[in-house]
């Protein structure tokens, strides 16, 4: 894959409720999607059937992509993925789904780093049959992370 070269993904949007399929166009250096999302860009240009589309990155409550393609980002280190419930603001419910947490570090602090969107893969959203393999969710839209315990 050629490093230089813009890539393009296919993702679908959920923007405080309203939903969009389409192509977001991502520049180097960044490699995937949730790279980009968490860049200073404030707007994310969305390419739509018939338009390209502006959505404030604060507006949207998550993101899937549909199709990546090929995965040359960063590998994460050694760590364990750990099962949350999330609780989200406008999108009104919550959903199933695990957050990685690299080796030696707590939930907490991969959630106080400062990133517009947290990842989460392996979701479902209670109130809907709709399973996620992955997605990354605003900050912004959340209300609440529960960390499932597991007995010692």
């Amino acid at each position: 894959m050629d490093f230089k070269q813009k890539k393009f993904v296919k993702v679908r949007i959920n923007a405080s409720g309203k939903r969009a399929i389409g192509i977001v166009g991502i520049p180097p250096p960044h490699f995937r999607i949730s790279d980009f999302l968490n860049s200073h860009n404030e707007f994310l240009c969305v390419k739509l059937e018939k338009s390209d589309t502006f959505i404030p990155k604060d507006a949207i409550s998550y993101l899937e992509a549909l199709e990546e393609g090929e995965d040359a980002g960063s590998r994460p280190r050694s760590g364990e993925f750990r099962q949350v419930t999330v609780t989200l603001k406008n999108h009104g419910g919550s959903f199933r789904g695990e957050i990685f947490v690299p080796d030696g570090t707590e939930l907490a602090t991969v959630l106080s780093k400062v990133r517009r969107f947290i990842n989460f893969r392996n979701v479902r959203f209670a109130s809907s049959p709709e399973h996620y393999g992955f997605i990354a969710v605003g900050r912004l839209e959340i209300v609440m992370i529960q960390e499932e315990k597991h007995p010692s």
